[in-house]
């Protein structure tokens, strides 16, 4: 007997833990099934959303065909004025071509008034240049000079005999 009641309690846990699982899956089902629904309506919403679009471009499109007519139009009427008036256009062509060809002479005399003023600025620069290292040297020079003679003030200064030297040579110099 205690054999038949453990099994009809194992078979009663069975049965709950069925049951619960059973429980668990018609819960998911309805979600499942109310995603589903959202899903629906969201993609009706959606197509209806579409189509207001395709409804709005094609009214766009119909604007547009018409606005390309009205262009066309305005091209043609454009062909035609330039037709009648190219005979004018054409005299102003050849009144400008005349004009360009004075123009262009007159900037080859200046072309030639540039190089030779170039030239003499080139002439100029190089002048220049020549006067910069002549007095770069001079500056060299003088500057050699002064070191020389700031050496030997130097060495005069610091040796007491060439400190006699120097002033008997210049008084030497001043009696003559």
């Amino acid at each position: 007997k205690e054999r038949a009641d453990d099994m009809a309690d194992k078979f009663q846990a069975k049965e709950k833990i069925y049951q619960d699982k059973m429980t668990c899956l018609t819960r998911e089902m309805k979600n499942n099934e109310n995603d589903l629904s959202k899903g629906i309506t969201e993609l009706k919403n959606e197509l209806s959303a579409t189509s207001n679009i395709a409804t709005a471009m094609r009214y766009e499109l119909s604007k547009f065909h018409v606005k390309e007519d009205l262009t066309r139009l305005e091209l043609d009427r454009m062909k035609k004025m330039w037709l009648i008036d190219g005979g004018d256009l054409k005299e102003q062509l050849k009144t400008e071509r005349k004009h360009s060809a004075r123009l262009e002479l007159i900037i080859e005399a200046l072309k030639e008034q540039i190089y030779k003023h170039a030239s003499e600025l080139k002439a100029q620069k190089r002048l220049q240049e020549q006067e910069r290292e002549e007095f770069k040297s001079a500056i060299r020079k003088t500057q050699h000079e002064l070191w020389r003679q700031q050496f030997a003030i130097y060495s005069v200064a610091m040796d007491v005999d060439s400190l006699f030297l120097f002033f008997a040579e210049r008084l030497a110099n001043l009696a003559g």
